[in-house]
């Protein structure tokens, strides 16, 4: 493990042990058993640190989107559909975090850095979905006269998809999951309209769910496993 990995690997424990309010720089450079110079030769402070553990995330998502677009063994319709349980498998793979995470992120003023890791996905996913459609419609797959519009707003629904997906987690309210599906519905209908797909070659209803399962049970298992 690299000096830089080990302050940033230091710094997130007590950030999730004594909030990240509460860390000194000096604690994570006692702790990293490290000196002055050596911290600063990598970071500038510890909000530089929150700031690439934040966008670590998007960074991992990005290297699984163009793994997508570069994996030859998947047909445009399985790229278009595989996103949804990557992301989905990147997601759980963090869930065991997540109170680790809540406490990071509990400070004041968080709402600025939550802001940028949003602008960081939306970017990226505009990006993948710009030239997949690109790439559907150079091997005749997608009939799209306005490839840029379609993108940027097919990655408005995507991000929707997943901050919508967010209440069915920990929660089993019907009038949720119905406006959920009945969203996904139309967004279905819709999206393989402006692809120039027949009806339903991209179910998104059958994706959500699969979605929605497959983090819902990890988090029942992270909860059984901490009992």
């Amino acid at each position: 493990m690299s000096l830089k990995e080990q302050i940033i690997n230091t710094a997130y424990e007590l950030f999730a042990e004594k909030g990240y309010e509460k860390t000194t720089v000096a604690q994570i450079i006692g702790k990293a058993g490290t000196s002055k110079g050596g911290f600063y030769h990598h970071f500038k402070s510890k909000d530089e640190i929150l700031e690439h553990i934040t966008l670590s995330f998007v960074k991992q998502i990005q290297v699984y989107y163009y793994q997508v677009l570069g994996n030859e063994q998947l047909s445009i319709i399985q790229k278009f559909t595989e996103t949804f349980y990557g992301i989905g498998e990147i997601k759980k793979s963090y869930i065991a975090e997540w109170p680790k995470l809540n406490k990071i992120y509990s400070f004041t003023g968080n709402h600025v850095l939550l802001k940028k890791m949003g602008e960081e996905f939306a970017k990226i996913t505009n990006d993948f979905y710009l030239q997949l459609l690109k790439l559907g419609v150079d091997q005749n797959v997608f009939k799209i006269e306005y490839v840029e519009d379609v993108a940027a707003l097919w990655s408005r629904e995507v991000i929707q998809f997943h901050r919508s997906a967010k209440q069915l987690f920990f929660s089993n309210n019907q009038n949720n999951q119905n406006r959920f599906y009945k969203s996904l519905a139309f967004n279905q209908q819709l999206i393989n309209y402006l692809l120039g797909l027949q009806p339903n070659t991209i179910n998104l209803v059958s994706l959500g769910k699969n979605y929605v399962k497959m983090i819902r049970d990890q988090i029942h298992k992270e909860v059984n496993l901490s009992d």
